[in-house]
């Protein structure tokens, strides 16, 4: 008591010492770090239900125990006078409920397996009897949440175990999802990959254990994991309550494994080989595109403390050579062709990712500590969305992921206890782009094709192609740090939950010089003059005026709170209520509050009836940033060129007959001949009194 007081008195100093606004949430950090430091509740789930005799009549003052002894948790509590209880702040994973009453038998449900994020409603029917008679009952998971407004879907650890997986990515098991659209033919970063009701991909907040994990610069989920490290992941589609933020779309919760009380382990060897596979080419005999893929995976977890301190770790090691799908288009032209084909190179995968995690009950608070560290190296990568490209245009991509991670889950009280939950994570990841062949030494080129001068109008009748890098190498660094609180309660009909969130964003780089020109010609002058020579090209150089004007430099300081309550107004129907506010420096908006609104109604055993409201708004996106000087981007300025290498001649737009009439009275332009034939043949100009020839290159800036 002595020290409690002690520790108030320090806490109470502390909150005098914030005068200002922005000193405000620093404060806040300090006290989240000395009262609670570091497992959120939307991690956790929790039991509820009455107890009632035969008659119905409410069954007051039964005792309700949860136990699981592969967790060493357990819990307790009491009935109320209606019958009524709850237990909350229950980890993922399997338990036996236990309710005794004198008079009455004792009811045992055992093998309840409890996923993240849930309230299992279990209603308790006690017979008369001695207490010392046990009656087990049937423990099947209740498949409705019936106080809950929200939709989504929990894919369990039996799915991610039996699920067949293709490249073991656990975030695959999303097509599983109603409402959720997984487009593995669009880049993982981008928002057509994963939609959630029709949201953009981007907008999707996801979570580790309560940690972030959403890449603020590129877009998708940041920290990679092994198939075998994850336990469950619940994916919430719509009308979430308040305390989850900093995203619009929907959200992909996930909990990682843990160490229980007994040891387990496995050993797993995923090996795939183009032998076994059939072709996808059409019109062809030649067998599947060559791949080969090893990955090896281990994994272990159990007690070095029994009943105290546990642990589990994973690695795995992926190694794959894949031909791409790529085949030469049959009416390229041969020099074209012949120029590409050395760069057709397999694309090769090194993967290495290594995990490792601490559970430990210490008193009232279960702490975790966590490390996830993932290293990638994949050379002549493909983008998915680059249809048009010649093989030199592939890139290298490197790229590593640290993540640390300390998160606490505290109860304070008896039977229905204040629940604390927090944590602190820290994030880096560093990320190189370069060009897998730059000895390829031209610049990249859209080459709009023509058969002959007077085809396909602007842009060719042949289609395009893309070749040349075109860009130097760029990298970009980074680094998060994030902190958070939650507690709640239960005051009769009203659970109440208020908590914040706080992440520091950091961005530094540079952006690469692009060196892009658009080329018009015909395939015959492209084979006589090559890239550089034939057509008309429209450069464009893309890079800042000085070196410093290319680096980037983004900084982002994100606060929320928010405050819900779950208010039981009748005995089948529930109201999710909340209110959150979201604010980022880079963009400061006092004004970002999120109403949420939501009612869940029992209608029948089978059946819930559910609507709900909010307002959500996304997160600050550092990648948009990126170009934009006053956020901390690059100041990238653009010039545009356009150039007439043989004047206006092998010209199959007629872009030259744009500029008659400018400047001294000359001939005709053609694109097939000279000055002197078409004098020779008597043509008559549009208006031949102001025709003229500008030179070579046409300059502009943007």
């Amino acid at each position: 008591m002595r020290a409690q007081k002690a520790l108030q008195k320090r806490t109470n100093r502390k909150l005098h010492a914030c005068h200002s606004w922005q000193a405000y949430f620093y404060c806040l950090l300090m006290l989240v770090l000395v009262v609670a430091p570091g497992l959120s509740a939307q991690t956790t789930s929790t039991i509820a239900g009455t107890v009632r005799d035969k008659q119905g009549l409410p069954v007051a003052g039964a005792e309700v125990r949860v136990t699981s002894s592969a967790l060493a948790v357990e819990r307790s509590t009491s009935t109320e006078a209606d019958g009524s209880y709850r237990l909350g702040a229950l980890p993922p994973g399997i338990y036996a409920v236990k309710t005794a009453k004198d008079g009455f038998q004792t009811e045992l449900f055992k093998d309840v397996e409890v996923t993240l994020n849930r309230t299992l409603v279990y209603d308790i029917v006690l017979e008369i009897g001695s207490v010392s008679q046990t009656i087990e009952v049937s423990s099947a998971v209740p498949l409705l949440e019936p106080t809950i407004s929200s939709t989504g879907t929990t894919i369990t650890p039996q799915q991610i175990e039996d699920m067949p997986i293709n490249g073991r990515n656990y975030l695959d098991l999303l097509q599983l999802v109603p409402g959720v659209a997984l487009n593995r033919q669009s880049d993982p970063a981008g928002d057509t990959a994963t939609p959630i009701l029709g949201e953009r991909g981007g907008n999707t907040l996801y979570l580790i254990d309560g940690l972030p994990n959403r890449d603020n610069f590129n877009g998708g989920p940041s920290a990679q994991f092994n198939q075998d490290s994850i336990l469950e992941f619940q994916v919430v589609t719509g009308g979430y309550k308040a305390e989850f933020g900093h995203a619009s779309g929907g959200v992909v919760n996930v909990v990682t494994r843990g160490g229980t009380n007994d040891w387990h382990g496995g050993l797993s060897a995923y090996y795939r080989s183009s032998a076994f596979d059939s072709s996808d080419i059409p019109n062809t005999s030649s067998g599947a595109p060559f791949l080969n893929r090893w990955d090896p995976t281990a994994y272990a977890g159990g007690p070095i403390l029994r009943d105290k301190v546990f642990f589990f770790g994973s690695a795995e090691r992926i190694l794959e050579s894949r031909q791409l799908n790529f085949v030469f288009d049959p009416t390229l032209p041969k020099s074209l062709v012949d120029f590409e084909a050395p760069f057709n190179k397999h694309s090769l995968t090194h993967d290495t990712r290594g995990r490792a995690r601490l559970d430990e009950n210490v008193g009232q608070h279960r702490i975790s500590e966590q490390i996830n560290y993932t290293n990638s190296h994949l050379t002549d990568y493909l983008p998915l969305l680059a249809a048009n490209s010649l093989p030199d245009t592939r890139q290298n991509l490197d790229g590593r992921t640290l993540m640390l991670g300390l998160n606490d889950l505290w109860t304070i009280g008896g039977a229905n206890s204040w629940i604390v939950s927090s944590y602190l994570q820290y994030r880096a990841d560093p990320s190189r782009t370069s060009p897998s062949h730059p000895d390829s030494g031209i610049p990249n080129n859209l080459f709009n094709r023509f058969d002959t001068y007077d085809s396909g109008g602007l842009f060719g009748n042949l289609g395009q192609v893309s070749f040349g890098p075109g860009y130097n190498p760029f990298s970009f660094y980074q680094k998060y740090i994030s902190v958070g609180t939650n507690i709640a309660k239960q005051f009769g009909p009203h659970i109440l939950k208020f908590g914040w969130d706080y992440q520091n964003t950091k961005v530094d780089g540079a952006e690469p010089n692009n060196f892009f020109t658009q080329l018009f010609a015909t395939e015959a002058d492209f084979t006589q003059f090559g890239p550089i020579d034939s057509g008309v090209n429209l450069i464009t150089l893309q890079s800042g005026p000085t070196p410093k004007d290319n680096q980037v430099h983004i900084r982002n300081n994100y606060n929320g709170v928010f405050v819900q309550d779950d208010w039981k107004i009748a005995q089948k129907i529930t109201l999710n209520l909340g209110l959150r506010w979201d604010y980022d420096s880079r963009f400061p908006n006092n004004t970002d509050f999120s109403p949420r609104i939501g009612a869940a109604w029992n209608l029948a055993p089978k059946t819930v009836v559910n609507a709900s409201f909010g307002i959500f708004y996304d997160q600050f996106r550092a990648g948009v940033a990126r170009d934009v000087p006053g956020l901390g981007g690059a100041n990238i300025q653009r010039e545009r060129l356009l150039s007439f290498p043989r004047l206006f001649y092998g010209d199959p737009t007629n872009i030259g007959r744009n500029f008659e009439g400018r400047g001294r009275p000359t001939v005709c332009l053609s694109n097939t001949l000279t000055d002197a034939q078409v004098a020779a043949q008597g043509t008559q100009c549009i208006n031949p009194a102001n025709n003229a020839v500008l030179g070579t290159t046409v300059y502009g800036i943007d």
